[in-house]
């Protein structure tokens, strides 16, 4: 494995202070295209844009259809929307560095991006049905036309998984 991801399990990304005030699902939506049911964030905890990083929480809906069929018995929620929520929050931390600022406004809309590549992903342990998701993720690399950015989930305290991915910006 590349040691620039071996360090993704050493320790948390996001070290700073939380935000006084979390920045709530409607300022996420704010920022990004998702929406329900692939808005896998439902708020930020922390900003840190000198360190290029943020921290944010989802909690994983029993109710959610995917653990009709992931697994019966056994449900685990897939590693896929695992990476998905640390890309979403990747994307929030571009938009907040690039704009300077810890907060969103009545005005904000989300910039056109897309995934173009999954460097690294690991999962390490299990999420299931009503884990919060304590997602942490860091900008490594942003150029004009695309950026690089990483994340870790951690569930009670335990890292659960990590990736790497880079983004193309559309505008």
């Amino acid at each position: 494995m590349d040691k620039r991801w071996r360090k993704l399990e050493r320790k948390p990304l996001f070290q700073s202070e939380p935000l006084g005030e979390p920045i709530s699902r409607d300022g996420l939506m704010r920022i990004l295209p998702h929406r329900d049911p692939m808005l896998l964030l439902d708020r930020i905890t922390g900003i840190d844009l000198e360190g290029q990083t943020a921290r944010g929480e989802y909690v994983v809906d029993p109710e959610d259809p995917i653990f009709a069929g992931h697994f019966p018995g056994l449900p685990i929620y897939p590693g896929v929307l695992q990476a998905e929520a640390i890309g979403q929050l990747g994307l929030c931390v571009e938009w907040f560095v690039r704009n300077q600022r810890t907060t969103t406004q009545a005005d904000d809309s989300p910039s056109p991006r897309r995934v173009t590549r999954i460097h690294h992903a690991r999962f390490l342990g299990p999420v299931q049905p009503g884990d919060t998701m304590e997602i942490h993720a860091s900008l490594l690399e942003v150029d004009v036309i695309a950026g690089t950015a990483a994340g870790q989930i951690y569930v009670d305290g335990s890292l659960r998984s990590v990736a790497a991915f880079e983004v193309y910006f559309d505008d």
